[in-house]
């Protein structure tokens, strides 16, 4: 639900912007103009919104199956990942004592 209110809200953001941007240089605006303006903003937004989360939810799934499969000694995070996360928990002390 948070997901796609935050997607009206960037592409009608970004729709207003351009049309602002268009109207101060060009004074003209058709309505295929304003219709291909919502159409890219609409892929612009979900593609860059998608990017971020599929990227922090990969980042999560990782750090997870790392912690579960510690006890076997097993490493499934690629090695520079693995201790990006482990310098990150213990600089901001998130390691259980």
């Amino acid at each position: 639900m948070y997901r796609i209110a935050a997607q009206l809200f960037l592409i009608s953001l970004t729709v207003i912007i351009s049309i602002c941007i268009l109207a101060a240089k060009t004074h003209y605006a058709s309505f295929q103009i304003i219709g291909l303006i919502i159409l890219t903003s609409y892929i612009a937004v979900t593609y860059f919104a998608d990017i971020h989360s599929n990227g922090a939810e990969g980042l999560v799934i990782c750090y997870l199956a790392e912690r579960n499969c510690e006890g076997n000694y097993l490493e499934v995070c690629p090695h520079n990942l693995r201790n990006d996360i482990y310098e990150f928990e213990q600089k901001y002390a998130l390691t259980e004592v």
